[in-house]
This record gives C-alpha cells, sequence and structure tokens, in this order.
C-alpha cells in the first residue's frame, strides 16, 4: 500500500517505477509514480489506484500496462500462469498522463475505470486489448493523439476486445474536432464496443479499417451518432435558444432521452432524428419540438405527426401539431 506524497520515479533506462507481480496486490491510495522510458506502472497481478497519480514522459511507451504483452522483456520474464488467470486494474481516482497510451490493458487485463482524470498529447487514453469498463472520469487528448480512446481484439482468450462505457467524458483532439474511436496496431476484426452513457465531444466515424463497429445506446454527442445507435435507441438532436445549429444529440432510451431534456426553455429547438413510439415530457413551455421520423411521436400529451412539429406549452397542456 502506497500512501502520502511522496515521489516514485525509474532511475534506469528501461525500468519502470513501479512492477507488481503475478498473484501480488497493490493498493495505491497516493503518492506520484513517473516515468521517461519503459512503463511508469507493469502491473500482472491486482491494483487498485484511488488518488495517485502517474506521468510517463516517453512518447514511445504507455504509462501504465496491465497484463501481459507477449515478450520476456516487456512482461519481466514472467510466463502467464494460465487457467484463466487476470491482470486486474481498477482505477477509481487519480491524475494519469503522457504515454503511447495511458493505460493499455493488454493479454489478459481486466481493467475498470470508474473516476479519474486522464489526459495526453501523443496517443489515446486508453487502449483495449482485453475485457475493459469505464463507467466515469474525464479523458481528454489533443495534439498528436488520433483518437481518444482505443479498441482492438486478436482472438477470444486474451485478447478478447471486449470494451464497454457507462458514464464519463470524453474530448477528442483540436478542440473535440478530432476523433473519438480508434483501434489498436495490427487488430483483427471482431471484439466489442458497446455505450450506454457518457459525454462524447469529437467525431463517432468509424471506416471499414476499424475491426469493430461501436454500438451506442445512450450519451450525449458533439456529432450525429445516428449511423451507430442500437436499433431501440432514440437519438434526438438539441439546439438551445440563440443558437444556429444543433449543439448536442442525446441518444437514450425514453426516461434518458426525457432527463436530457428536462431543463429545456423557451426558445430551444429539439429534433427527433430517430425512434419509435416517442413519448417526449418537456415541463416548460415555448420549446419548438419537430418530428423528423416516419412514425408520430406525443409531446406532452399531444401527437406530432411524421414530418409535423409543435411548440410546448406547460406540461401536460393541449396543443394542435402543425404542418
Amino acid at each position: 500500500t502506497v500512501m502520502g506524497t511522496g515521489v516514485i520515479e525509474n532511475a534506469n533506462s528501461g525500468s519502470g517505477a513501479l512492477f507488481n507481480n503475478a498473484n501480488a496486490t497493490a493498493n495505491l491510495n497516493g503518492g506520484t509514480f513517473t516515468g521517461t522510458t519503459w512503463y511508469v506502472i507493469k502491473n500482472l497481478g491486482t491494483i487498485a489506484i484511488d488518488g495517485a497519480a502517474v506521468t510517463q514522459e516517453d512518447a514511445g511507451s504507455s504509462a501504465i500496462d496491465n497484463g501481459w504483452y507477449g515478450n520476456a522483456s516487456n512482461d519481466c520474464s514472467v510466463a502467464y500462469p494460465g487457467d484463466g488467470y487476470t491482470a486486474d486494474l481498477t482505477i477509481l481516482n487519480g491524475t494519469f498522463s503522457g504515454g503511447m497510451n495511458i493505460v493499455k490493458n493488454d493479454d489478459y487485463g481486466v481493467l475498470d475505470i470508474r473516476n479519474g482524470t486522464f489526459t495526453n498529447t501523443d496517443g489515446p487514453t486508453v487502449l483495449n486489448w482485453n475485457v475493459a469498463s469505464i463507467s466515469g472520469g474525464n479523458f481528454t487528448v489533443n495534439s498528436n493523439a488520433s483518437s481518444v480512446i482505443a479498441n482492438g481484439y486478436l482472438d477470444g482468450s486474451g485478447d478478447k476486445g471486449q470494451f464497454t462505457i457507462s458514464g464519463g467524458t470524453f474530448t477528442a483532439s483540436n478542440d473535440g474536432t478530432g476523433a473519438l474511436f480508434g483501434y489498436g496496431v495490427g487488430s483483427q476484426a471482431g471484439g466489442s464496443f458497446t455505450i450506454t452513457n457518457g459525454s462524447f465531444n469529437g467525431s463517432v466515424e468509424t471506416s471499414d479499417d476499424y475491426p469493430y463497429t461501436p454500438v451506442i445506446s445512450g450519451g450525449s454527442f458533439s456529432a450525429e451518432p445516428t449511423a451507430y445507435t442500437a436499433e431501440a435507441a432514440i437519438v434526438v438532436g438539441y439546439t438551445p435558444n440563440g443558437n444556429s445549429g444543433i449543439m448536442a444529440y442525446y441518444v437514450g432510451d425514453q426516461e434518458q432521452i426525457n432527463g436530457f431534456l428536462n431543463d429545456s426553455e423557451a426558445g430551444d429547438k429539439v429534433l427527433v432524428i430517430k425512434g419509435e413510439n416517442v413519448v417526449l415530457n418537456i415541463p416548460s413551455a415555448g420549446v419548438s419540438v419537430e418530428n423528423n421520423t416516419t412514425v408520430p411521436i406525443t409531446v406532452n400529451g399531444v401527437e406530432v405527426a411524421a414530418a409535423g412539429s409543435t411548440i410546448t406549452e406547460e406540461q401536460g397542456a393541449s396543443e394542435q401539431p402543425t404542418k
């Protein structure tokens, strides 16, 4: 267990600040871990980070490597134990920056990020090869970073490529115009990448080169994500009063969408892009709602036909839709 405010820094070329062996346990509740070559932290056991700081000054190495790389030098000559063993890394809080990736979830690694601040300039904040989940935290890249997060797949055992995001804030390079999602070099087609919630500022586009296709069932986005949304998901565009274009796209089920729109005010505009049996309950009067789907929707108890529109009165009031 590490506590306090001291600094642990690697002093030799090709060395790390911390190596946690297979079947070992480390709790990093404080301290600053820094590195200039190789990984800052290499984990083959179980690590929980709650309040530590990790900084990588070497753009050619990840700050944290969780799991096996596949050669003796990068795995400290420790062979994979087998029999379903996993290297487990849980990040509860802390600050993390720098490196080819800030966190690389490697072979047989299981990564769980619940909070923390992740900033990088040269690569993704997180690269997953096996099983990873993010439920909170702030993830920001700029400069040379090709994407905010990346996923890769090689096989169904140690490199499953299973990535799940259920929360957190993600900001792409170039003031949020760069790519949100990337993939590991050498990845084969396969794996899964699912998003159920979170805030995403950047491009959601992928290409034929990607080994996976994102499946989005919830969250807020600065770019339209409709092409990647789950079949049952509702998608709306939101334009605050005084703006000329859509500022945010909201994706979710009925409850999530109404939660996003709960603070809408008079003069705001809502464009319903996708969804069936959509029922919007918007408390404020004066919100313009346009139905861009091919089926009717309901707004504050009023049916709005496909390609129709309405302006809300107080919730529960009656208003006839207009074409």
